[in-house]
């Protein structure tokens, strides 16, 4: 392999609908030059073919599992140039897509790509459409903070071939709204560090349970007033009638 490694990054958004994934893999050349055998030449015709196989590879070793089930990934159209070389290297790119059930939880995603040699690997994890992590494979946290960080980084360990993360539990659409008006949750992409636990849905909570026990607490003391008491003591008593007097 002449010292090159296989390099595999996968920059990972997961939406309220579905996980999009754009997938680059740079593979030695010598491994392409050896799937072809020595001394071959394609023709144009047939390297976009290779290249088109090569991408369908790609993606079906790449495999995702929603909450324990698998789904497979359907391919973006895109004008990204694909299997580009050089000496050293092929790089193909190529964006997947899934659906995300409304209920979905955990999500795994397994790099089964070139699994006997050794690699580079690289996640990035984002979330759009206000939805919260409650842990990824990502961040190691402890108390509340985040005491290790491996979004963007590059790595050689093999757990990193594997991106984990699970869903905090969506908030009711109120909620939802609420947090969006208020400026406090946003639907643009937010990285995975920065969307850890419930957050801005929390606080909201706490405003409406709040309002909702003051309301209660409103209603309790004004249907006190409204509701007769017994006689006040204070008031003077009625005038007593002496009984008429015998002749």
């Amino acid at each position: 392999m002449g010292g090159t490694p296989a390099t595999h990054r996968g920059v990972v958004t997961i939406s309220a609908d579905a996980v999009t994934v754009d997938w680059t893999t740079l593979v030695p050349t010598h491994d392409i030059l050896q799937e072809l055998g020595p001394g071959r030449t394609l023709t144009p015709g047939q390297s976009e073919a290779f290249t088109a196989g090569k991408l369908a590879e790609l993606a079906d070793n790449l495999r995702l599992e929603v909450d324990g089930a698998a789904l497979r990934w359907t391919p973006v159209p895109s004008d990204t140039p694909t299997g580009l070389a050089n000496s050293r290297i092929v790089t193909y790119t190529q964006t997947l897509r899934a659906p995300l059930p409304p209920e979905a939880r955990s999500l795994r995603i397994s790099n089964g790509n070139y699994p006997d040699q050794p690699s580079l690997f690289q996640w990035e994890l984002s979330l759009e459409d206000g939805l919260r992590l409650s842990s990824t494979s990502l961040l190691d946290v402890a108390r509340g903070r985040v005491t290790a960080n491996r979004h963007g980084q590059w790595r050689m360990d093999e757990p990193s071939r594997e991106l984990t993360l699970v869903l905090e539990p969506r908030p009711s659409p109120a909620v939802k709204a609420l947090a969006e008006a208020a400026g406090l949750a946003d639907a643009a992409p937010t990285p995975c560090h920065e969307a850890l636990g419930q957050g801005p849905y929390r606080a909201v909570q706490g405003v409406l349970a709040a309002g909702v026990l003051a309301l209660i607490g409103a209603g309790v003391a004004l249907w006190r007033r409204q509701k007769p008491g017994p006689p006040n003591s204070s008031q003077a008593a009625p005038p007593s009638v002496a009984p008429p007097s015998k002749p």
